[in-house]
């Protein structure tokens, strides 16, 4: 959960920046975020449906989210295009929406009824610490970008 949300909360931070760098036009940025966020609509209606017909066991849903998941981002430096870009954030934001509604399933599934709420509770307290490291990383790999730009 903590992975999840702190790499929800870097897609949505730094999308439209490194849209901007690569060149595309500023107009078309604010799609990018737009089609995530519709996918990620689109992920948690439509994996809901999945995980209740249970057409895939919990636990190999949620791997087989992960990789997608983290396929999808690594891949991103690689695309230089808006509608490769768009296309990898679609994926990234259909397979994070459905990897949003699997933490309380996996809560239900492997905790004692007496502990759901205090684990529900850590889930979010740890990835709301996590989430804090955000800025500086962010602030430092923008000014290390800032400062390769200026020796070239």
């Amino acid at each position: 959960m903590s992975f999840f949300v702190f790499l929800f909360m870097a897609i949505i931070t730094i999308t439209n920046d490194y849209a901007s760098d690569i060149g595309i036009a500023s107009d078309l940025v604010k799609y990018i975020i737009i089609g995530f966020s519709v996918s990620d609509l689109i992920g948690r209606l439509g994996f809901g449906v999945v995980l209740d017909k249970k057409w895939i066991k919990l636990g190999h849903f949620a791997g087989l989210t992960t990789v997608i998941m983290g396929a999808s981002i690594l891949v991103i430096p690689f695309f230089t295009n808006f509608y490769y870009l768009m296309s990898c954030m679609f994926v990234c934001g259909f397979v994070l929406g459905g990897n949003c509604i699997m933490y309380p399933i996996l809560v239900t599934h492997y905790v004692d009824k007496r502990d759901e709420s205090v684990a529900l509770g850590c889930l979010q307290f740890y990835g709301g610490v996590l989430v804090l490291l955000l800025p500086p990383m962010i602030g430092m790999y923008r000014s290390a970008t800032s400062v390769i730009s200026v020796i070239k």
